[in-house]
This record gives structure tokens, sequence and C-alpha cells, in this order.
């Protein structure tokens, strides 16, 4: 009997040493236990994608540098529970270890912490050997006694979270639904320990493109430094799948494919345990989550179950125009033919001054057609506010010029940059010159009227102008410029939706595609830019097109009807002249 119990302490210790020495045992061994969906406990056995999730981990930790990893989540792979039982083996088994988790709001913040409370108290009961003393346990940390490490909670609502303490471990969750990711990241990255072994995560599903998550996960995807994309498509989890009920449920499916799932039926994507396909069983359950859960919307499964990075994005978030149009524009986008800057000569005015174009490739204007003689162009601005720049916030507004040709609604040229009100005005109207004096609407909100008040003091008079009614002086006057309001931005934002949804437009520049997929539809009903995001691109093309609709075309000029081969003049003037010649005898 009391060999047995000095065996078993022996076996004690051992395990006691293998787990100090390496911590992630405890997950990879199967010592954690972790809720059901139906209220019981089990262990925790790493499925196949938290399985390649732990692999990179261990990978990564090898490399002896600091850990960076972003998660691009699809639902319920265990994402959450895999990053969270690493930081509480890792915390819980190491000295003086400080460790965090941020969640979008204290209740997600607090419902992770909760998750390694279970971890810990389960452990105790099952494994006390390998289970380290708690000192305080509460809805704010979890703190071990013995080894003076602790995990603790904030959400990402508190601008200032974490900044104060050094950490080693930070683990944040849902960061797509972070308030202000910018403001709060600038001060809390800098507090994470850059010694080997130190680790980030960053897991959330997608919130639509362009926010801080969707930066990052694209910059991990592009490998432009050390971050690492770890994303799982929904066909690697073990539990998406669903067997024939019979026979005829089974030829049902095959008679049926459509060309998405006979694609989804080519794909290879790789697994811990090597490339695999989908299979139809895969697909019989995916139709089943479609048509029980989503109730046939298949946009919202590509959300909540994407699979590929592009797809998760393209389908998330609320954006005001189409994404998938939007999309395929961008395939189809190409570099300016030229990019530089317009001069002008000594003369006194803009409007009569010779220009000469200068190639740079920093320039702010890009060209992508050049003018075709007697085409009418349209020429939209939106002009920056003149915000100065916050630390920690997105860079200052920019002001946009976007040219369209009148005729075809395609985008020829575009000016963007930072500069003066009143220089932009000098811009706006060299840019129109080129253009056969295009017709120039400028958003005449804040700034834009010193735009404005240049270009009608440099007489340059092909503008857009309303007539309003003055009431002071009781009389009509002309007002020059475009008036972006509570009544007119729905109709040119409706517009512009329209012609990107009917493809009536063409969009050459793929900063312009990128504005117009983070221009999203608030919770209060409207538009503008997501955050982080800018949307002067956007604006200025949405007025460019109104433009359209009070500066008329005219065909180009055509050759008289006498020179357009195969008229009847045409003939009849060749007849003629073989008449007038003198007879050779």
């Amino acid at each position: 009997m009391n060999g047995a119990a000095i065996s078993d302490d022996l076996i004690f210790d051992a395990e006691s040493t293998l787990i100090k020495k390496d911590p992630l045992r405890l997950v990879e061994k199967g010592f954690l236990k972790i809720k059901t969906k139906d209220h019981g406990l089990i262990p925790l056995i790493p499925n196949t994608p938290q399985r390649r999730f732990l692999k990179l981990f261990k990978r990564l930790r090898k490399e002896n540098k600091p850990i960076r990893i972003v998660i691009l989540k699809c639902r319920q792979w265990g994402g959450t529970t895999i990053t969270d039982a690493i930081e509480y083996s890792l915390s819980s088994q190491q000295e003086n270890v400080n460790a965090m988790i941020i969640a979008d709001d204290i209740k997600g913040a607090n419902y992770i912490l909760e998750m390694g409370k279970l971890l810990q108290s389960e452990l105790e009961k099952d494994y006390p050997h390998l289970a380290t003393p708690v000192k305080r346990s509460n809805r704010l940390e979890l703190a071990f006694r013995d080894s003076k490490s602790w995990i603790f909670i904030d959400s990402a609502e508190n601008k200032d979270a974490g900044q104060k303490y050094t950490l080693q471990y930070l683990h944040c969750s849902e960061v797509s639904k972070f308030p202000h990711p910018e403001e709060l990241f600038t001060g809390l990255l800098p507090a994470v320990s850059k010694a080997p072994g130190s680790f980030v995560v960053f897991e959330s599903t997608a919130n639509g493109i362009g926010d801080y998550f969707y930066k990052v996960v694209k910059q991990a995807e592009r490998q432009d430094g050390d971050w690492a994309l770890f994303f799982v498509p929904w066909m690697e989890h073990d539990e998406y799948t669903r067997p024939f009920q019979d026979d005829e449920e089974y030829h049902a499916l095959i008679d049926t494919l459509n060309d998405e799932e006979k694609n989804l039926l080519k794909i290879s994507y790789e697994t811990i345990d090597g490339p695999k396909r989908v299979t139809l069983e895969q697909l019989n359950w995916r139709r089943w989550i479609i048509k029980n859960e989503f109730h046939g919307d298949l946009d919202k499964f590509h959300e909540m179950y994407p699979s590929s990075v592009d797809e998760a994005f393209l389908v998330s978030g609320r954006p005001r125009f189409n994404i998938k149009v939007l999309a395929k524009m961008r395939t189809t986008a190409k570099a300016p033919i030229k990019r530089g800057y317009l001069t002008a000569d000594n003369s006194e005015s803009i409007r009569d001054c010779d220009l000469t174009w200068e190639d740079n490739p920093k320039g702010y204007i890009k060209i992508w057609q050049k003018p075709i003689p007697e085409r009418r162009y349209v020429l939209g601005g939106d002009v920056a506010e003149g915000k100065i720049q916050i630390e920690g916030k997105k860079d200052p507004d920019f002001s946009c010029l976007q040219v369209l040709d009148r005729r075809t609604l395609e985008q020829v040229a575009t000016w963007h940059g930072r500069i003066d009100p009143d220089l932009l005005g000098i811009e706006a109207i060299k840019l129109a010159r080129y253009y056969n004096n295009a017709f120039v609407g400028i958003e005449r909100n804040n700034h834009g009227l010193t735009t404005i008040t240049r270009i009608k003091n440099e007489n340059y008079w092909t503008v857009h102008q309303v007539t309003v009614y003055d009431e002071i002086n009781d009389r009509e006057v002309k007002q020059l410029g475009w008036t972006t309001s509570t009544k007119t931005k729905p109709l040119m934002i409706d517009d512009l939706a329209k012609l990107i949804r009917e493809y009536l437009t063409k969009i050459n520049d793929v900063d312009t595609i990128q504005e117009c997929m983070t221009y999203v539809i608030e919770e209060d009903g409207k538009t503008n830019a997501q955050p982080g995001c800018f949307d002067d691109r956007v604006i200025a093309y949405a007025i460019a097109f109104q433009m359209t609709k009070s500066f008329y075309d005219m065909p180009d000029r055509k050759e008289p009807p006498e020179d357009q081969y195969g008229t009847f003049e045409y003939y009849k003037k060749q007849i003629d002249e073989e008449m007038r010649k003198p007879v050779i005898v």
C-alpha cells in the first residue's frame, strides 16, 4: 500500500514537472474540461482546426520570437476556447505573468474569464497536483497565489484598457466590433512584452471591409510583418457534416447541385491531417443550415460560415453599395496611363494660361483616359473639412476631384491629396480646362465655399449653380456649388448605388472602389465611411454624377454625309467628281 502511494507520488511529481516545463500539455493531453452545448462537462480534446491552431502556436513559440496571430473565425469551431485554454495554461503554470482578456464589451470579457475559472476549478478536482492555488477569483480577475501570475479583463469600450501594465499575454475577442480600435491599440500594443514567447491573439468574425480588423487580417495575409493569419473555412470543422437520411435525399442533392456547390466539390483545403476535399455529406449539412437556420439567406451563411477570407468580408457589415459588383470592378480596375501634375505658365489668369503636364509617380492627378476632342466631361469635388490630426486617430481628411466622361460615365481622372481650399480651386480649374472645360460641381459645405470663391474669382464659369431665395434682400440669386444636405445626400448616394449595382459606370481607380466598399449604413440609417476609413472619393464621385444631370452631352463631331463612306451622298460625290474629270482622247 505504501509502495503504491509512493509510486503515485512519483507519477504526480513527474507529471507536474512535465506540465511546468511545457504548460501546453494541459491543452494537448486532455487535462482540461469545458462545457458542452447541453450543459455537460467533457475533456477538452482539440478538434481538427484547434489542433492546427495549436501546431501554429507551438511553431511560432519555437521560433523564439514574439507571437502575433489574428484569427478570422467561422462560427463554433472553438477559436475563443482554444485561445483561452492556452492563455490559462501558460499563465497558471508560469511565474510573474500578466495576462489580459479584452472583448468588445465587459460581458464578453467576463464570459471568457469564466471559461478560465472553469478550467481551474475542474483541474483542481481531477488533477489537484497540476492546479496552481488561486489567490483571488472574482468577476474581473483570476490571480494565482504561488506563481504571482494573474489573468484580468477589460472592455474595449475603455480606450485606456491595459495601458498601465506590462503584459506578457493578450487575448482580444471580437476585434471587429471594438468601438475605437486604432486609439485603443495605439496605447495597448506597446504595453505587451516583445520577449520571445509573449503573445497577442486577435480573434473575430468579419464585420465588413476596411475596418481595423480587416487591415490586420489583410496585412497578415500578405505576410507583411510578423502577424500570422489563421483562418478556418467552414468545411474544416469536424461537426459540419450531415449524413443522408435515405437514398432519396442523396439523389435529390445530386440532381439539384448548383454552380456554387459544384465549385465547392472541386475545392481542396488544408487541414492538419493534409489536404481534403468537400464531401456530399458536407454539402448536405450546408443546405440544411441555409434552409433551417438562415431561411434561405445564402449571404448570411457566407457571413457566418465563410469558405475563404475574401468571402468572409464581402458579405459582412452593412455596406451601402453592392460589394459583389465592386469586387468584380476591382478585378478589372487598371493602373492609370499617367500620373503627375498639371502646371501653369506665368500668365495672370489661370483660365487663360498654358498648361503643361509633368510626370510624377507621387503626383496628385491620375489619368486613365486622355480628353477626347469635342467630348464633354464633368468634375465633382469634395473639399477636406480642415480638421487637425489627433494622436491615435486616422489621418486628416483629403480633398478629392473626380472626372467622368459625360457620355459613358467612365471615370477618366482623379485628383487626390491635401491642399489649402483656395488652392484646390486652382487645381480644379486646371483639371477642368484639361478636360475640354469640364462642368464643375464642388461641394460648398464648410471649406468648399472657399474653393468655389477662388474658382469664381478666376472667372471660370462652367460651374454648377442653383437659384435660391435670398430672404434678406427678398430676391432670387444664383448660388454656386453643390450643397450636400439631409435632402440631397440620400439622393446622390442612392444614384451612385444604382450606377454601381447596374454597371452603369466604370470605376478605374482601385482606391475609389476600396472607399466604396467601406462606405456603410450606420445604425441611424445615415451613410458614412466606416470608422477609420475615408469617403472623399465616394462623395466626389457622387457629386460628379449629379453634374451629368445639369450638363448635357452632345454627339461627337461627325464628317459631313458626303465624306462618310457608305452613304448616298458619298457615292453621289464620287460620281460627280468622275463626271467633272476631262475626257482624255
